[in-house]
C-alpha cells in the first residue's frame, strides 16, 4: 500500500530542502552544484591602449579557460540579428494569445531596428551607448556567460560606461549613514578581474608599422587609425575621473601589464603571468560533441604520426640500401685497384730475376730439355743434371 502525499506532509516531521520541486528551485539546484564541483564562472575585463595586444591575450586566455571572448562589435551583430530573426517571425500557431504576442513582439523588434538605423547613421556610424549597453548587459547576463565565464575585450572604456553597465556606488537614500552603499549594482555580470596593458606611443606606433600589409587592410590597425584611436584613448583616461577609478571605488583590484618589456609578439611572458594570476581552469568540461571531436583528432594525429614513421622507415630503409650498395662499389673498386697495384709492383720486382734466368739459366736449360725428350733417358733427372754439368760454361 502506498502512503498518502499530503499524509506525509502534514503528519511526518521532514527537514525539506526543495519543498515546492526541482523546478521552483532549480537556481537553488545549480548554485549548489557549481559549488559543490568549484564551478565558479571566471569573469575578466581586458583593458588597454589600441594596438597592445587585447584581443590577441583575450582569445588565448578565452580558449585556456573555456570562458566566452565577448567584443562590442559581435554583440551588437549578435543582437541585431536576433531583432531581425524576431521581426520577420510569422504567426505560426492557431492560438490567438500567441498570434497576438508574436506580432507584438514582431512590431517592437521592427521599431527597434528603425531607431537603431538611425541612430546609427546619425552617429557617423557608431550606435549610442545606452543601446550598447543593454545589448552587453543581455549578452553578460545569459547562461553562457553565467554558468562557464567572460572576457569583456576593451568595454567600458569610460567612468560612466562603466556605472551603467555594472551599476554605481553611492549614498544610500534610505538610511542615515554616510557610509557609501552599492546602487543598482548588477553584481551577476560585474567582472573578477581587470587586466589593464599599458605601454607608449612609440612603441605601438613601431608595432602597428612592422605589421604585415595583408593584416592591416581592411582594419583600424594603420597608422593614421591608430593616430586617432590612440590621441581619443589619452583624452579619456587623461581627466580626473576615469575607467580605473570606477573598478577602483568598487574596490576591484587593477592589475597592470607592461608590453614593452614581452619581447615576444605573442605576448606569451603576460599571458603565463596572467595565468598564474587566475590559476588553473575549473570550468566546466568539454561536451559530449567536443569530446568525440577530440577522439576524431586524437584518432586523425595517430594515423597521420603512423604513417609519417612508416614513410620515414621506408625512407631510412632505402637511404641504409644505397648507402650499403655505394660502400660495397667502393669497397670492390679499391680492392681491385689495390689487386692491380700489387700485381705491378710484384712484376716490378720480379724483372730483375727473370732477366737473370734468361740470359744464364733458360738457353741450356731448354737445349737439357730438347735432348731429353730426344733421349726419353730412363733416369731424365740424372741426364739432365750430367747434361747441365757436361755443357755449363762456367766450367772449364
Amino acid at each position: 500500500p502506498r502512503m498518502d502525499a499530503r499524509y506525509v506532509k502534514d503528519h511526518l516531521a521532514f527537514q525539506w530542502v526543495c519543498e515546492t520541486g526541482l523546478v521552483e528551485n532549480i537556481r537553488s539546484v545549480v548554485s549548489q552544484f557549481k559549488h559543490k564541483r568549484h564551478l565558479f564562472p571566471l569573469k575578466l575585463c581586458m583593458l588597454g591602449p589600441p594596438a597592445s595586444g587585447k584581443t590577441l591575450i583575450a582569445r588565448q586566455l578565452a580558449t585556456y579557460y573555456k570562458i566566452h571572448h565577448i567584443t562590442v562589435e559581435e554583440v551588437i551583430t549578435k543582437q541585431i540579428d536576433i531583432l531581425k530573426n524576431l521581426a520577420a517571425r510569422t504567426r505560426g500557431t492557431d492560438d490567438t494569445d500567441d498570434e497576438n504576442g508574436n506580432e507584438t513582439r514582431a512590431e517592437k523588434s521592427k521599431d527597434l531596428l528603425e531607431t537603431l538605423g538611425e541612430n546609427f547613421a546619425s552617429n557617423s556610424g557608431r550606435y549610442d551607448d545606452n543601446y550598447i549597453i543593454e545589448f552587453l548587459k543581455l549578452t553578460l547576463g545569459s547562461k553562457p556567460c553565467q554558468n562557464q565565464g567572460y572576457i569583456l575585450d576593451g568595454y567600458p572604456k569610460t567612468f560612466k560606461q562603466a556605472r551603467e553597465l555594472f551599476g554605481h556606488f553611492g549614498v544610500s537614500q534610505l538610511q542615515d549613514s554616510s557610509e557609501g552603499q552599492y546602487l543598482d549594482l548588477q553584481s551577476n555580470i560585474i567582472p573578477g578581474y581587470i587586466f589593464l596593458l599599458e605601454s607608449t606611443e612609440d612603441f605601438l606606433r613601431n608595432r602597428i608599422i612592422s605589421l604585415p600589409q595583408i593584416l592591416i587592410e581592411g582594419t583600424h590597425n594603420t597608422e593614421e587609425g591608430f593616430f586617432r584611436r590612440f590621441t581619443d584613448y589619452q583624452n579619456l583616461n587623461s581627466s580626473d575621473i576615469t575607467v580605473i577609478n570606477y573598478f577602483d571605488e568598487m574596490e576591484i583590484d587593477v592589475v597592470k601589464f607592461d608590453i614593452t618589456r614581452d619581447f615576444n609578439a605573442m605576448l606569451d611572458d603576460i599571458i603565463q603571468r596572467m595565468t598564474n594570476i587566475l590559476g588553473k581552469p575549473t570550468n566546466y568540461g568539454p561536451t559530449e560533441q567536443e569530446l568525440l571531436l577530440i577522439q576524431q583528432q586524437e584518432a586523425h594525429l595517430y594515423s597521420i604520426t603512423a604513417l609519417m614513421r612508416r614513410e620515414s622507415y621506408l625512407t631510412r630503409e632505402m637511404e641504409d640500401t644505397s648507402n650499403k650498395c655505394t660502400k660495397d662499389a667502393v669497397w670492390a673498386a679499391q680492392t681491385k685497384e689495390i689487386s692491380l697495384q700489387r700485381q705491378q709492383f710484384l712484376h716490378c720486382q720480379s724483372m730483375p730475376l727473370r732477366n737473370y734466368l734468361i740470359k744464364f739459366v733458360m738457353p741450356l736449360l731448354t737445349k737439357g730439355l730438347v735432348n731429353i725428350s730426344k733421349m726419353t733417358p730412363d733416369d731424365p733427372i740424372d741426364f739432365l743434371a750430367e747434361f747441365l754439368f757436361k755443357n755449363n760454361p762456367c766450367v772449364t
